[in-house]
């Protein structure tokens, strides 16, 4: 069974507590693999924000 689409309104979502404010990305490219690594600046918008949790790691 399909759900029905539901409708999102504006008034439903709510500002987010964090902002990138500079991304620096880096690529090392080889025949057999390829890597890359990010630099982030992260900005707290909201004051007593939550933690901001990035699971980055061994991500292919």
């Amino acid at each position: 069974m399909t759900q029905q689409p539901q409708a999102k309104y504006r008034k439903d979502y709510k500002s987010p507590d964090f902002t990138i404010t500079h991304l620096d990305l880096a690529f090392d490219l080889e025949a057999s693999q390829t890597r890359v690594v990010a630099k982030s600046r992260v900005k707290q918008l909201t004051e007593g924000a939550d933690s901001l949790l990035l699971d980055g790691d061994s991500l292919s």
